[in-house]
């Protein structure tokens, strides 16, 4: 399956890491999240429900 290249911005860094230190806090310590988990952990904290929504949102086009 070839990879899909998502860009990715965000307007404040700290309010990121931020938020995904909490999501990550909140995680059963045990268990490391899988590489899937960690996407949609970065997603929640740029903004969006899940990775899916991060992709349709960078993929949507500009409205002006």
């Amino acid at each position: 399956m070839p990879r899909e290249i998502v860009p990715f911005a965000t307007p404040d860094l700290s309010a990121f890491a931020r938020s995904l230190a909490h999501a990550f806090a909140q995680r059963d310590a045990a268990k490391p999240p899988t590489h899937v988990e960690w996407l949609n952990l970065i997603a929640r904290a740029a903004g969006h429900r899940n990775v899916q929504a991060l992709r349709t949102a960078a993929h949507a086009p500009a409205t002006a």
